[in-house]
Parts: C-alpha cells; structure tokens; sequence
C-alpha cells in the first residue's frame, strides 16, 4: 500500500505550525501556558492542519532549496513573535495595573513565584490575570483570536517575503500597555491617595502616633473593598484590550 503525501501541502502544514507553535509557546496566558509543552506541540499541529484544510492556506513561493526554507520558516517564526507581543501587551496591561495597586495598598512585598513565565508577579496582578482569563473564555474572545489567527494566513501567507518590522506600531501597542494599566487602577489609587492624604494630616497633628503601621490594615481593607466593587466594571475594559490587540494584528501584519 503506497501512501502518496502533497510535499507542497506539509511544507505549508509545518510553516504555519511555527508560526502557531511560537504564537502559543510564547503566550502570557496562564491557561495556555501552564500546558504541558508536548500537549500544546499536538494542539499545534492539530490546529495548524485544519488552518490549512479550512482556510484554505497555501504557499505564496514553493521553497526550491533547504536554506529557503529555513528562511520561510525563520519568516513564520518572526511573524509569530509580533502576534505573541499583542497578547504579552494585554497582560502587561493587567500587570502594570497590579503594580501600581500593590505599591499604593501595601502589597509592594507580596508577589507570587508564575511556574509559566519563571517570574514573580505582583498579588493583585496575578488576581487580575486571572479575571482576564475567564472574561477572554466567557466573553468568546478566543474565538476572535482564532479568527485572527486565520485572517493572518490570509493577508500574510506562507512562504511570503519578510515584509518591513512595523516599530511605530510595536511602539504604540507598547503604549497602550502602560495606558490601560494606569486606566484600570486609577479608581483604587485614587481612593488611596485620598486615604493617605488624610492620614498624613493626621500624622502631622499627631506626631506621636505611628500612623503607617497603624492603618496599614485600613489601607488594605479600602483597597480589597474597591477592588471588590471594580471587578464587575473591569470585563468591558479587558474586552477594549483584546480589540486592540487585533487592531494591532491588523495593522502589523497588513
């Protein structure tokens, strides 16, 4: 029995299996990242395969040489970071917004060890992250993902010419980081710095007193309470973040 195999078919298989592999092996998404690499190895393929069957994916220039396709192949890989820095911007996002709550209630020194990343993560960050998770399932945003995903075999397929690394865009997604961080933990550090201001007049008048250590766990309860009372605002602004990720996707890879 003679099995016959498209070489033009597996060679597109394998492309677009790197540029899924480096996309999903460099996700910020503890749900993805917490996988077992050889169960995220055969999602990949899986995905990649029916990308290719569904969508219809071919190679813009069959690779005539082993050097070309390692070129087409670096090609994906590259396009496949510049779709993962979208994602790590969303969850960037999240974390600058864990930061800056953390400096200003107290939890400055309480991180926690991400197996994922081999990094520490603020408390409040972590806690976000994982609301970010569950709104990116609940709200059917994976799916707009995967949609992206196919858009981009479409505007960039296969073995396409490396085009020019958009940086202003790199460079404006970057911003949007620090922008909807400060956005999504300006209403707690604003209650905050009002408490604090308070508390130093009192300081002030009453030196005697230690008010830090005093009202640390005050500062703590106000800042567990608004954060309470924030989370039923926080999906739409997680959702804005998921739409410029695609944005940015559209705009890198057009």
């Amino acid at each position: 029995m003679v099995f016959e195999v498209d070489t033009a078919w597996l060679m597109t298989v394998v492309l677009v299996t790197i540029r899924l592999g480096v996309l999903f092996f460099a996700t910020p998404l503890d749900g993805v990242g917490h996988l077992p690499a050889q169960v995220r190895i055969y999602i990949t393929v899986a995905l990649a395969v029916m990308l290719v069957g569904v969508n219809g994916a071919s190679l813009q220039a069959v690779p005539s040489s082993v050097p070309q396709l390692v070129a087409f192949g670096l090609n994906e890989a590259l396009i496949g970071l510049v779709m993962a820095f979208g994602l790590y911007c969303v969850v960037g996002s999240v974390m600058v917004a864990g930061k800056l709550i953390d400096f200003q209630a107290g939890f400055g020194a309480a991180e926690i060890l991400n197996p994922a990343t081999s990094s520490s993560n603020p408390l409040t960050g972590t806690v976000l992250s994982l609301v970010m998770v569950t709104v990116f399932i609940a709200t059917g945003a994976y799916q707009l993902a995967l949609k992206g995903v196919a858009w981009s075999l479409s505007v960039s397929p296969p073995g396409a010419a490396p085009g020019v690394l958009p940086l202003d865009i790199i460079v404006k997604q970057f911003g949007l980081t620090y922008l909807y961080g400060f956005v999504i933990a300006a209403p707690v550090i604003g209650v905050l710095l009002l408490l604090e201001t308070g508390l130093a007049i009192m300081g002030r008048s009453m030196p005697q007193m230690n008010v830090y250590f005093l009202f640390l766990p005050l500062k703590i309860g106000v800042a567990l309470a608004l954060m309470a009372i924030a989370l039923r605002y926080l999906a739409p602004v997680l959702e804005r973040l998921f739409l410029a990720t695609l944005r940015y996707w559209q705009h890198a890879l057009a």
